[in-house]
């Protein structure tokens, strides 16, 4: 951790293949890796403190939850004003409890506004996209979670299946609105290229 408190200046894959990121970099991603990996370290801290209350260790689960939460508030007194800005970074900071409980309802508002403003169509890659139709419901944005999860327009999880998915594709574009193959074609040195329709 920095002086800050939080995770910053590691290479991570971040929100790995977030439709906002360039087809040949899908490490540069919408939303900050330092942000992710900064959630991330505090949700594994809390994780740990869980499973060492859970084994009665209680002594060690204080100390995990003291990490986690001080990571965690760090994280929100650094980025707040950056997680507002992508759909990956408010449904991490209302799922991972980021955001702090007074802040979570404007959050979830702010998150359904960036679904409406994108057409219902999703703006995550691997990290945000399990987490954004839970954050969705979890801050009563019913109906911005109905469109993001009917949406039929790429990129979307119907747009896949009206496309013949019977299985999560890798890239939200794995076949483009023309019927192309996506060539899957890579910047870095040791993977040429990247496209499975089974993943």
């Amino acid at each position: 951790m920095d002086a800050d408190g939080v995770w910053t200046g590691d290479f991570h894959l971040g929100d790995w293949l977030d439709p906002g990121a360039p087809p040949d970099r899908p490490e540069d991603a919408t939303t900050d890796r330092d942000l992710i990996a900064s959630t991330y370290l505090a949700r594994s801290a809390r994780v740990v403190a869980y499973t060492a209350l859970t084994l009665d260790r209680a002594e060690l689960a204080r100390s995990y939850a003291k990490v986690g939460d001080n990571i965690a508030a760090s994280t929100w007194r650094k980025w707040s004003s950056a997680l507002g800005k992508t759909q990956a970074g408010c449904a991490i900071a209302i799922a991972f409890d980021i955001a702090p409980v007074e802040a979570k309802e404007a959050v979830g508002r702010q998150l359904a506004k960036l679904v409406e403003s994108n057409d219902g169509r999703i703006a995550t890659g691997f990290l945000g996209t399990p987490l954004v139709l839970p954050a969705l419901t979890q801050t009563c944005q019913t109906d911005a979670a109905f469109r993001l999860l009917l949406n039929e327009k790429a990129p979307g999880w119907l747009y896949q299946v009206a496309n013949g998915a019977t299985t999560m594709w890798e890239r939200w574009d794995a076949i483009r609105p023309g019927g192309e193959i996506h060539s899957g074609d890579m910047a870095a040195e040791d993977a040429a290229s990247m496209t499975s329709f089974n993943h």
